[in-house]
């Protein structure tokens, strides 16, 4: 027992000297400065003690004659995490911190692989950034850091007679820092950066601002009661160049717009309108809020803009239930403006269904009839079209509201009914118009996808088409093209329905699918999935009769599984591989874009050289395999003999496919 215990304290004392060994040579690996401290272990002592590195940033800040700089500030700013699975919600806070009296830096680092940019700024220098690479495990010394004295800008702000304006603040900063335009974008993300400089001017309308950076810089002036002028470039051509300057500031017009309706002449309220600068200057890029104002119309329709830039703008507008012809312009000198506007033309839709009876919960939607794009209309039930509008409409009635163009197409669907579209044309700026729409009982069609053998085809797309549908889709079109609107103008308040040219439905996991919509009629479907070919059946369905267990069957197909290597057997990633009805690919370049043209199909290898085809129908097909050589003429590529396979019905032939460079 007693050379027991003696070994245990052995091997006890042997583990504390290399735990102690261990710290010191991490200590040294910090670098100058590092530390690792000792956190406090477990009450039980059978876990080792944890330690902390701590490491830190450092540098000495100076003039060109080497004299420490005082009285700074540093901002250290992170880009990039080198380990990002060490950190815990993106990247550190920014680190800012003081110049000390002799011009030292320190910083404490966080103890992660960093990538960042280390900015210096102190009065009377021009700012400096230095990058930054910290480890999270060794100290950062810089060094050190040797500012300029930076260039100035002087100048003199006056007012339109001449007059020296004093107490207005001028703001430079250089024309790199900006992203976007306007004044945000300009100067605050310039004064984050710590690239901005700013200036008071004196009773003599004068002003200095140094310690700039050469380069490109924008100028601005802000005074209140007059607008800002900014500069949208000046140029200081070395870090000791002196750049002069004179700023006029004028004081803003006010400019009144009314917003009338063109048919009533009645004020607009709740109009929103936009001004925009109707010619774009360099210098605007600094005065973005001062060209782009925007606003709504009070109840007598009229809108105040004040401190506006004598200058033209453009004009943008939106209104509940109008709409404009153009986007008119204001010239520079004017002061008031009246935009008229027309309005929109409106549909009042009642949806009826057996008996003449309207249907409760109608849906409508309205799409262009040439694009078949949904168009930005409003379509209001009972309380939101009196509130808005001010018609009276009850249940199963609806307003559309907003119709800018003359003939659009209207969706109409309600529950247990099929699906209806009626194309409506003659539509009038400021004319309620009304249109019945009819919907004919829904007769239900369920069913499933399956495959030849019977297998469920989940994820299948089916489509429904009424058989001759597309004829009829087509005269409209044609009709549209004539001018021959006679048929889809709703005179009288009759709009001629039709059935939509097409209804879509998905098969759930078990190939079950369930149409809704449809009324009685012949029609055709077709069931689409990406790793079978397509099916297709017909069907007849009767007013009142649901029709259940419907199944699509998909045809029998095949597949091909492959190889692609090199001689020695390696696996040849990325090579293009084709399946083409004919013979051998051609030679040369064009040889393969006629492959590619008449490929029944192809794909490119995976990593480990393999591929698949499926969804093949069974017969004789011819694979092949080309690789381009990089770096050579585009008509250097490698190849494979093309192989002949069989595919059998419901399996998959396999083929080995080796390259070799062309004949």
């Amino acid at each position: 027992m007693r050379y027991v215990i003696a070994g245990i304290l052995i091997a006890a004392a042997l583990t504390g000297v290399a735990v102690m060994f261990f710290a010191e040579d991490e200590a040294d690996s910090l670098g100058g400065g590092g530390a690792v401290s000792e956190a406090p272990s477990p009450e039980s002592g059978s876990l080792p003690s944890r330690r902390v590195i701590h490491v830190s940033l450092t540098a000495h800040v100076t003039d060109r004659e080497g004299r420490g700089v005082s009285h700074g500030e540093v901002l250290l700013s992170w880009r990039r995490d080198l380990e990002p699975e060490r950190g815990r919600g993106g990247l550190p806070k920014e680190l800012r911190g003081e110049i000390a009296a002799d011009g030292r830096v320190r910083l404490s680092l966080p103890p992660r692989a960093l990538e960042g940019v280390l900015t210096v700024r102190a009065e009377g220098f021009a700012p400096k950034q230095v990058a930054v690479l910290s480890t999270g495990r060794r100290n950062v010394d810089l060094g050190t850091v040797i500012l300029g004295e930076g260039g100035e800008i002087q100048g003199v702000v006056l007012d339109e007679e001449g007059n020296p304006l004093p107490d207005a603040r001028i703001t430079a900063a250089p024309r790199g820092v900006q992203t976007g335009r306007g004044q945000s974008a300009l100067f605050r993300r310039g004064l984050d950066a710590g690239q901005a400089r700013e200036a008071l001017s004196d009773a003599n309308g004068e002003f200095l601002i140094h310690g700039l950076p050469y380069g490109r810089l924008a100028l601005r002036a802000d005074k209140k009661g007059f607008l800002s002028v900014g500069i949208g470039e000046v140029l200081l051509e070395s870090s000791a160049a002196t750049a002069f300057v004179e700023l006029t500031m004028k004081r803003g017009k006010t400019l009144r717009l009314q917003v009338i309706s063109d048919s009533t002449g009645q004020p607009v309220p709740g109009a929103e309108i936009e001004l925009f600068a109707a010619n774009w200057r360099p210098e605007d890029s600094v005065l973005d809020e001062l060209i782009h104002r925007k606003g709504k119309t009070d109840t007598d329709g009229t809108l105040l803009l004040k401190d506006l830039a004598r200058r033209p703008y453009l004009v943008k507008m939106k209104a509940p239930g109008y709409f404009t012809p153009t986007d008119p312009t204001i010239d520079a000198g004017a002061e008031e403006f009246v935009i008229r506007i027309h309005p929109a033309g409106r549909l009042l839709v009642s949806v009826r269904g057996d008996g003449g009876r309207l249907l409760q919960n109608p849906q409508v939607s309205v799409v262009n009839p040439r694009t078949a794009d949904r168009m930005p209309v409003r379509i209001l039930k009972r309380n939101e079209a009196w509130e808005q509008e001010r018609v009276q409409v009850g249940e199963g009635v609806l307003l559309v509201a907003g119709l800018t163009q003359p003939r659009v197409t209207l969706v109409v669907k309600a529950k247990g009914h099929a699906t209806r579209i009626v194309d409506v044309a003659g539509i009038q700026s400021g004319v309620l118009r009304p249109v019945d729409v009819e919907l004919p009982r829904e007769v239900p069609l369920s069913g499933r996808v399956v495959t030849f053998d019977g297998h469920p085809v989940g994820g299948a797309q089916i489509i429904v088409q009424r058989k001759g549908q597309e004829e009829r889709g087509r005269g409209v079109e044609l009709a549209l093209l004539r001018g021959d609107l006679s048929a889809m103008d709703p005179l009288n308040g009759k709009a001629p329905a039709r059935a939509p040219d097409r209804i879509r439905a998905t098969a759930d996991d078990q190939g079950r699918f369930v149409v809704q919509g449809l009324g009685a009629g012949e029609f055709d479907l077709k069931a689409d999935h990406p790793e079978h070919r397509s099916g297709e059946t017909s069907c007849v369905l009767q007013e009142g009769v649901p029709l259940k267990g419907l199944e699509i069957r998909l045809p029998v197909e095949g597949g091909i599984l492959g190889r692609v290597s090199w001689g020695g057997g390696r696996p040849a990633a990325g090579a293009s591989v084709i399946v083409t009805k004919g013979g051998e690919i051609p030679s040369g370049g064009m040889g393969l874009l006629f492959a590619m043209e008449s490929a029944v199909a192809r794909c490119w290898s995976e990593p480990d050289g393999t591929f698949r085809f499926s969804a093949l129908p069974p017969g004789a097909y011819r694979v092949s395999a080309v690789f381009p050589v990089s770096g050579r003429d585009t008509n250097e590529w490698l190849r494979t003999q093309g192989q002949v396979v069989q595919v059998p019905a419901g399996r998959s032939a396999e083929v080995e496919l080796v390259l070799a460079r062309k004949p």
